[in-house]
């Protein structure tokens, strides 16, 4: 059987992500869908364990360095998913984080699943809460509760609208 040169390059690509993720350097988020299958066929996220990893690979030194990096978001919602799963654990529980994107990629950074009610995060860098950043909540969750996380200028703020959190 003869691979192309994309098809090799696809499959290197895989044995080396399988590697990372068998070293625990990085993990995959899984999609949410409530059919299963399609859990299966959708592609997940990639994280880092290691926050500080991804700081060095980027040489990132400061909190200034930060600030200024165009993938802040990135390593913010990185940071935050990594401490929402170690609440989890240490509470003895499964972490159950997924992240949920549409057809016409609508997203939502997190989705934690408790019983049966979903609970959609959204982490954002900026220091100021913008309407654009509720479009993926609105979209995918109606007016349903949901949390953003987001930089204020006093450090960062939580906005909760529902009472069902980690301890749950």
């Amino acid at each position: 059987m003869k691979f192309s040169a994309c098809q090799r390059y696809y499959l290197t690509f895989r044995e080396w992500l399988s590697i990372l993720e068998a070293s625990f350097i990085i993990f995959r988020l899984e999609p949410y869908f409530e059919n299963f299958g399609k859990r299966i066929i959708k592609s997940s996220k990639l994280f880092f364990t290691d926050v500080g990893i991804v700081s060095y690979l980027l040489d990132i030194e400061t909190i200034a360095q930060v600030a200024r990096d165009p993938l802040r978001g990135g390593l913010i919602e990185n940071l935050v998913l990594l401490e929402l799963i170690k609440a989890r654990l240490n509470q003895g529980k499964d972490p159950h984080f997924y992240f949920y994107r549409d057809s016409q990629q609508n997203e939502v950074d997190i989705i934690y699943k408790v019983s049966h009610a979903l609970i959609p995060i959204e982490v954002k860098s900026s220091k100021t809460v913008h309407q654009d950043f509720f479009k993926g909540l609105s979209t995918c969750f109606g007016q349903r509760g949901f949390a953003l996380i987001n930089r204020g200028d006093n450090g960062s703020s939580y906005i909760p609208t529902n009472p069902i959190w980690l301890r749950a």
